[in-house]
């Protein structure tokens, strides 16, 4: 069985390489190979012939668009432009496709097209809520409605859509409409960890140091960690890239906070990163299905979190510390941590058992099998 794979637009196999994200999505497949051999995967990328070396798996066949296709130094040109790949697509590489899968909402027009004419199902795979991000980002109008009708085109035209949490999938039905509701499939976020060892704190891991992981911008909301580490004897180490970087090393050094920026790490070397953490914390003023905070839990991190609702859709006071975002709440979060270590151990197992039973890539990877037979049987 053939499958089209649609990377995000704009996205190629380098973007996921620089992200550290390679080895986790070349997983995902090797997974689904493993579980049924009949399973081939060709993937669409916005990538030159360069993107070819990145994979090299015998039932995965990458095809670099920009390769055969000219890339215009004008972004709307391509834009334009890629409204017109499907008969290229169709010349090359259609045969005998029997399921397309986007990931990501941006670029859906595409196998959208290609489902139109040649009749083939799509299964649209989203990680975030496009659209409801946009409203927390106070994007222009423009984009807003942008967003929205691409959100509907999505919803309109697939055969399954995909969500990664159930707040998100109750979003998409009152800001859409509940006719959509039986082809919303929620598909959260994996840890590929074969058997997690019920683990506990050990004096072996770093009690003075937090953790943090994600974007160096406003939505993690990393300034009110800083300002709540004030006065502490805590450090912070963030992994992770953004605008916001150096006006918050400013801001850690006039509030006599240490903050360490450790930049982009593969994800394999993230996790064995978090090994070595006690603590772990997303101060998040809004989130998808957070990929980080599930892997600090399978590695034995004690996870501080903000209160709200995605976060909420996993982590409850029997397996995590929520807090409100103010930096009073969060300051005194952490001047009690060392004050209540045999709670801690028990958060820290209970949060592993989550990851055990609603969490790892098996799971997932049996979900999507049944998505994609049910669309060919």
């Amino acid at each position: 069985m053939n499958i089209l794979y649609f990377l995000t637009y704009g996205y190629n196999l380098k973007t996921w390489y620089d992200s550290g994200q390679l080895t986790r999505e070349i997983k995902h497949f090797e997974k689904l190979h493993e579980e049924d051999e009949n399973l081939n995967f060709v993937i669409f990328s916005y990538g030159d012939e360069t993107d070819s070396n990145y994979v090299d798996k015998d039932f995965i066949k990458v095809v670099p668009i920009y390769k055969y296709k000219k890339i215009y130094k004008w972004k709307f040109v391509n834009f334009i432009n890629s409204f017109f790949y499907k008969k290229f697509l169709k010349t090359v590489h259609l045969e005998n496709s029997e399921i397309i899968i986007q990931n990501q909402l941006l670029g859906c027009w595409i196998p959208i097209l290609i489902r139109r004419k040649f009749n083939i199902p799509l299964i649209i795979r989203t990680g975030y809520d496009m659209y409801e991000f946009s409203i927390y980002e106070n994007k222009s109008t423009i984009k807003k409605l942008l967003f929205k009708y691409l959100t509907f085109l999505g919803l309109r035209y697939s055969d399954i859509y995909t969500v990664t949490s159930n707040c998100d999938k109750q979003f998409l039905i009152k800001n859409f409409s509940n006719k959509f509701s039986s082809k919303i499939k929620i598909r959260p976020n994996w840890v590929n960890i074969q058997d997690i060892a019920l683990d506990k704190l050990n004096y072996t891991k770093n009690s003075k140091k937090i953790v943090s992981v994600g974007r160096i911008e406003k939505q993690k909301n990393y300034e009110l960690i800083i300002r709540a580490l004030e006065k502490t004897d805590y450090e912070l180490d963030i992994y992770g890239e953004g605008s916001l970087k150096h006006s918050l090393s400013q801001l850690a050094e006039n509030l006599n906070v240490k903050v360490n920026f450790f930049g982009i790490v593969s994800n394999e070397e993230l996790y064995i990163k978090l090994k070595g953490y006690r603590y772990y914390i997303s101060s998040s003023i809004y989130e998808g299905n957070p990929k980080s905070v599930l892997e600090a839990m399978s590695a034995g991190c004690l996870v501080i979190a903000s209160n709200i609702k995605n976060h909420l859709e996993f982590l409850t006071d029997q397996n995590s510390i929520l807090f409100e975002n103010n930096i009073k709440f969060l300051q005194d979060v952490l001047l009690s941590l060392e004050k209540n270590e045999e709670n801690n151990v028990k958060l820290i197992i209970n949060a592993q058992k989550t990851i055990n039973e609603k969490y790892l890539l098996k799971k997932l990877v049996e979900n999507e099998l049944r998505d994609i037979k049910s669309l060919i049987t």
